[in-house]
């Protein structure tokens, strides 16, 4: 965050900038244009900049690629989504899986009481003979 100090400073050499324009003489024939000091005018437009605190140059710089940072940011929610949608197919191939493992075991197992029920009835049987 940019300090109190920072933005003092800037204040003021926004106010000096004030000052010096309302310190211009207009143009001959004119109330919008004035002659300035281009030294001076610069001068201050210089010290402004210096001031600029951090932040401000960062916002500047961000500002100037903002649209290589919403392609980057898309570029990454795609990959996200795409990594995202294989995971689901993985995990919905798996529970399938899992669900016909489920089936075939239940078979088997069923399978197995029905034989094991016949061996009964068929030793019940014997033995009643």
């Amino acid at each position: 965050m940019a300090d109190n100090k920072s933005i003092n400073t800037i204040m003021e050499i926004i106010d000096d900038i004030e000052e010096y324009i309302d310190s211009c003489k207009f143009k001959a024939f004119s109330t919008s244009q004035l002659l300035v000091n281009k030294e001076e005018l610069d001068m201050l437009l210089k010290d402004l900049r210096k001031a600029a605190p951090v932040e401000i140059k960062k916002a500047q710089a961000i500002m100037s690629n903002k649209e290589q940072i919403i392609e980057d940011a898309k570029l990454k929610a795609k990959e996200l989504i795409a990594k995202t949608k294989e995971e689901t197919n993985e995990l919905i191939s798996q529970n399938e899986i899992m669900l016909r493992a489920y089936e075939q075991a239940d078979a088997v197992v069923n399978d197995a009481i029905a034989k094991g029920q016949e061996i009964i009835d068929n030793a019940t049987l014997e033995a009643n003979e």
